[in-house]
């Protein structure tokens, strides 16, 4: 019996002609690394003005696209899709990673995107590029134990110091509220807001919900966060930032918080046990916490603003998925007692 999949077998992709510009610098020939470069620098801005990315990201992109321009003769607007394939290509054989690799693929998906829907170019030669699929890895986690132990260990009372005052609190903000090392830079008084003794911090463009989210923190966190307001007043002095550097006045760098997160983390006495240790272990062990307390996964996904389910599921632990499989196993019957798993635990 002949299916589709096999009538096609075989059967290369159709050719499409090279695009041509009406009035782009990329059509002209004998192009330029400057008339390149401003044609994406017209994207990017257009990227970092309307999509709602990140800087980071943006930047990425940036480096990528410009890494295709310079990997090829013909201009970016006459690539076809064999043409980018062998970049592609190209790119593996010089031992680029499946995540860079990936991240080039969106990268030029966007490019010519943009290009199709300015009107610049009729086809689209991106379409059909396939991104490598990224081997991912279980998202380590801390243990209750170890988070107590990393925000509260070895004291009774915040420090007196305004500096340790602020790194604890926040660590135990970021915790709470599952942020991003790059999210607290932005963080200004303004965007806290009290209802009540609880607190909720608007953070501004947060990475996949593509824009402003408001994350409510719990009555823990929120009396911390407001201790710490009152007492170090004269301390940020005029700086409109919630966690302002010492020195500059602006929010802290994500190279700031891992600089102290590890020192912390020294000093509390943890041991990494095979686990890569950085500050978004804080935002995988909430991940893992709620879901073994019982939230819902799209509840979490919520909490950490996730674009895609897909990556909320890789807190899925055994400890936490594997429980409510042995709750609701189909064999188990009712009213049966406890099972094994529940008499020996999910640790």
């Amino acid at each position: 019996m002949t299916t589709l999949a096999s009538s096609l077998q075989g059967q290369k992709r159709p050719e499409i002609p090279r695009n041509t510009f009406k009035e782009d610098p990329l059509a002209a020939d004998g192009i330029d690394a400057e008339s390149a470069e401003s044609a994406v620098e017209e994207w990017i801005q257009y990227l970092l003005a309307a999509s709602g990315r990140r800087r980071s990201t943006v930047t990425r992109y940036r480096r990528s696209v410009l890494r295709l321009a310079a990997s090829t003769d013909c201009p970016l607007a006459s690539l076809r899709f064999a043409d980018l394939e062998q970049h592609l290509r190209r790119l593996l054989v010089q031992g680029v990673g499946d995540s860079a690799r990936a991240g080039a693929v969106s990268a030029i998906r966007s490019f010519y995107g943009w290009l199709v829907a300015r009107g610049d170019i009729l086809n689209n030669p991106s379409i059909g590029l396939e991104r490598p699929t990224v081997y991912t890895a279980e998202a380590p986690c801390l243990t209750m134990g170890e988070v107590k132990a990393l925000l509260f260990g070895g004291l009774d009372r915040l420090p007196p110091d305004p500096l340790a005052m602020r790194n604890r609190v926040l660590l135990v903000v970021m915790y709470m509220a599952g942020l991003r090392v790059s999210e607290p830079r932005n963080l200004r008084h303004t965007d806290v807001v009290w209802e009540g003794k609880r607190g909720s911090l608007l953070i501004r463009r947060a990475k996949s919900a593509g824009g402003d989210v408001r994350q409510h923190l719990d009555d823990e966190a929120s009396r911390l966060l407001a201790i710490y307001l009152q007492s170090t007043v004269t301390w940020r002095g005029k700086s409109p930032y919630l966690f302002p550097s010492s020195s500059t006045g602006l929010g802290l760098s994500g190279s700031a918080v891992r600089l102290f997160f590890h020192q912390r983390w020294k000093d509390s006495g943890l041991r990494a046990r095979g686990r890569r240790i950085s500050p978004h272990i804080l935002r995988h062990s909430l991940a893992t916490h709620l879901l073994k307390s019982g939230a819902d996964v799209r509840q979490v996904q919520q909490v950490l603003r996730h674009r895609c389910l897909t990556t909320t599921q890789r807190y899925l632990h055994t400890g936490s998925a594997g429980a409510v499989w042995a709750r609701h196993h189909p064999l188990r019957p009712k009213d049966s007692g406890p099972s094994l798993f529940d008499l020996f635990g999910s640790e």
